[in-house]
């Protein structure tokens, strides 16, 4: 049921949930603009390499993380508790801040972390498999060397 009232005794509560709905908005924004910054790496990293089980931690990790922002974002909208006014806007802006601190550490951080050990790996193999034949052909050159006596 739908209440609309001019009571200006309600317009802190209005106020408070504006700010909050702000900080799961900003959350949301992070996780989506770190997803698009990132999907090339991911294409390239995750989706092309065998299945593992860090292909499927990160799987889950980045895309429930994207599932759970949409959410926050959604719960938001229009529900504004009239009876929850004893919260103040400094207690809000601490909770949002921890809110994004939190989605940053846990849906950001994480898949960057695995993408950073993924990519690392990936030019360690190129790496090892260069070096290697390099050594290979450095033992497959037949060097003449002179064994006469006036040394």
């Amino acid at each position: 049921m739908t209440i609309v009232s001019n009571d200006p005794t309600l317009w802190p509560t209005i106020n408070i949930h504006g700010v909050s709905s702000y900080f799961a908005v900003a959350a949301f924004v992070g996780v989506s603009y770190d997803w698009v910054l990132t999907f090339g790496r991911e294409v390239e990293l995750i989706w092309r390499q065998r299945w593992s089980l860090i292909t499927a931690l990160y799987l889950s990790v980045r895309y429930l993380g994207i599932l759970l922002a949409i959410l926050s974002v959604l719960s938001d909208v229009g529900n504004i508790s009239l009876t929850d006014t004893e919260n103040s806007l400094d207690t809000l802006l601490y909770a949002g801040f921890l809110e994004i601190l939190t989605v940053v550490q846990m849906f950001l951080l994480g898949p960057r972390l695995i993408l950073s050990i993924r990519e690392y790996h990936a030019k360690l193999v190129v790496d090892s498999d260069s070096a290697t034949g390099m050594t290979s052909m450095a033992f497959q050159e037949r060097v003449r060397i002179s064994t006469s006596g006036s040394v």
